[in-house]
């Protein structure tokens, strides 16, 4: 018998045409998480006048601070 997993997309795997196998899917979907959270967090503080600028998820929102780090070496 053959097991399937359908893994539902997550809006930047849309929005940015991303795709990973399962297992690196949910590590990706974590950091993604992460992310978003630490988003809607400042920005509920931007809504309240305690920062000064609004945050968005990009298409590094799913990568590791290793992998950042890398892409923004100079």
């Amino acid at each position: 018998m053959k097991m399937f997993m359908f893994i539902r997309q997550y809006p930047l795997q849309s929005k940015f045409n991303k795709s990973y196998e399962a297992g690196e899917d949910l590590e990706r979907r974590g950091l993604y998480e992460k992310a978003k959270a630490r988003v809607e967090e400042h920005n509920r503080k931007f809504e309240k006048g305690e920062v000064t600028f609004k945050m968005a998820i990009n298409h590094l929102a799913d990568l590791n601070p290793e992998e950042y780090g890398l892409r923004n070496k100079k």
